[in-house]
């Protein structure tokens, strides 16, 4: 299951926190970040298989936990921001490999703007935080 779950919150951080993998690659922590996450999680996946929960239903439990403390991914909602408000601008970055470089350089870029709206799963819907994005975004593509 160690193996498994490494593969599994690897994935998950480079689709839904790119700019957490690049950060951990860039200092050579990626592997020490998921290592600790995993071994941190593993006695209580164990236990679970021990009482009889079916392996994926564990496995799912875990990336959950591991992946809590992560927060909202501000790449996502940056990503869906773009694809819904510039449909052909996230088209032209999409074809020119370019997106998730753009993407990770506006979450960092809008870093203030998050904080000032405490950005959250709670606060995904806040149409506030959401004009402002839209804002910065227009203006980062202009």
């Amino acid at each position: 299951m160690y193996g498994i779950l490494r593969e599994m919150l690897w994935a998950y951080i480079v689709h839904n926190h790119p700019e957490l993998f690049f950060n951990l690659h860039e200092a050579y922590m990626a592997r020490t970040f998921i290592e600790e996450k995993v071994l941190a999680i593993m006695p209580e996946g164990e236990r679970l298989l021990a009482d009889g929960q079916p392996q994926d239903e564990v496995e799912e439990y875990c990336l959950q936990k591991m992946t809590a403390s992560l927060g909202a991914s501000r790449y996502r909602y940056l990503y869906s921001v773009l694809e819904e408000d510039f449909p052909m601008d996230f088209s032209r970055l999409a074809e020119s490999g370019k997106l998730t470089y753009e993407l990770v350089k506006m979450a960092e870029s809008f870093q203030d703007t998050f904080q000032d709206f405490d950005f959250s799963h709670k606060t995904l819907k806040d149409q506030r935080l959401r004009h402002a994005i839209i804002r910065q975004v227009h203006d980062w593509l202009v």
